[in-house]
């Protein structure tokens, strides 16, 4: 199943491929972050390894990967579509799996322009970074964007 991406265009093996429809794009994680067994240990990892398993299997949109922290030991590192959708998969990690998790504090995607490390040049290609863990050292950095939204409410 995870080898059938959602939104996916899907048909009996016996046809020719077809091309996927239109207007579908792949789920794009706009917010991230950690979350961690209370417990710490592997057991607790395990576990909620298999719970975020399960919920992929619903919700397509949720993105995970383990991660090590020095503080909180081995978790998650997540991807949501935003803070509700953040918190409603927390709410259904604890409330379906009875597991008590600690969620990190939120980030999103900053895209990092980094100078040269001889001439001090900007470098064209830009780094997608979702932690500060990852930022590059400070005196390389020549720009950090951050994603906005232009919105109208009528």
């Amino acid at each position: 199943i995870t080898l059938a991406p959602s939104p996916s265009t899907n048909q009996d093996a016996s046809r020719v491929a077809l091309e996927p429809l239109p207007g579908y794009r792949k789920i794009k994680p706009m917010v991230f972050a950690g979350l961690f067994p209370c417990d710490g240990g592997q057991a607790g990892f395990e576990q909620l390894r298999e719970a975020l398993g399960r919920l992929v299997l619903s919700d397509a949109s949720l993105h995970f990967e383990p991660v090590h922290s020095t503080a909180m030991g081995f978790g998650f590192h997540c991807g949501y579509l935003g803070m509700l959708h953040m918190d409603i998969v927390q709410e259904r990690i604890e409330r379906e799996y009875n597991l008590d998790v600690i969620t990190s504090a939120p980030t999103v995607v900053y895209r990092v322009s980094e100078r040269d490390a001889h001439d001090g040049s900007v470098i064209s290609a830009t780094k997608l970074v979702s932690s500060a863990a990852a930022l590059p050292n400070p005196a390389r950095i020549a720009q950090i964007e951050e994603p906005m939204a232009r919105v109208e409410i009528a």
